[in-house]
């Protein structure tokens, strides 16, 4: 217990911290749905309610490229490890892959709802695809094929998080569970109900001893 509020402790403090830094500003015309960085901390990524991808320059704060077709609004977006591809999901189930260098793009239609959460592992093999169809499918990013659909919860899929080791992969969903999947078996090591309250997010601590759940009302639990 007190470990838990060490935790928590420091968390708000965390956030006190952050509400006294200095920021920068940036404007759009689009309705703007999910941000992303790219992990050399160069670029961030708009995704936006008319299909399109911005990405900014942290340092000049100048639009770089734009990626989309202007249709559907992008829920989610994930950047591969080596910083050559974009990733985005959008509200009808579609997942655009995109070349930052040529733009070229490959479109994956897996799930008939929308996408929810997307996710690469350490050296960006496999992409993990969430939806609001309840299953998750894991895309293997060299053989451009899908290795397996995982099954397991009855409503949407709303958050994804990988464990340091990237053995073990959380998954969190509106049915009000969580579920720990093995990586290297795909097979559902354990479910855990969080008493009907649909999750929102989930995600592993630094060292993936522990992993928090976010819930719908306004609880956030740690477990270890």
């Amino acid at each position: 217990m007190k470990k838990l509020l060490l935790l928590i402790s420091l968390f708000i403090s965390s956030l006190y911290s952050f509400a006294q830094e200095e920021y920068e500003e940036f404007s759009f015309k689009k309705g703007i749905y999910h941000v992303t960085e790219s992990i050399d901390g160069e670029s961030f990524f708009v995704g936006t309610e008319k299909g399109e991808s911005i990405e900014v320059n942290k340092k000049s704060s100048e639009v770089i490229n734009t990626f989309g077709d202007e249709k559907n609004l992008i829920l989610t977006q994930a950047i591969s490890p080596n910083l050559h591809f974009l990733v985005t999901g959008d509200q009808k189930g579609i997942v655009n892959i995109w070349n930052r260098t040529t733009k070229e793009k490959k479109t994956i239609t897996l799930h008939k709802k929308a996408i929810t959460s997307l996710l690469f592992n350490y050296n960006g093999k496999i992409l993990v695809i969430a939806s609001a169809d309840g299953t998750i499918s894991i895309w293997d990013t060299y053989k451009t094929s899908k290795i397996i659909t995982l099954q397991g919860h009855k409503e949407a899929v709303t958050s994804l998080s990988l464990n340091p080791a990237e053995n073990r992969l959380l998954s969190g969903s509106y049915d009000g569970s969580v579920i720990i999947w093995d990586l290297r078996s795909f097979k559902k090591i354990h479910q855990l109900p969080m008493e009907g309250q649909k999750v929102r997010s989930v995600a592993y601590s630094h060292n993936g001893k522990y992993f928090a759940v976010g819930l719908e009302n306004k609880i956030v639990r740690i477990f270890n």
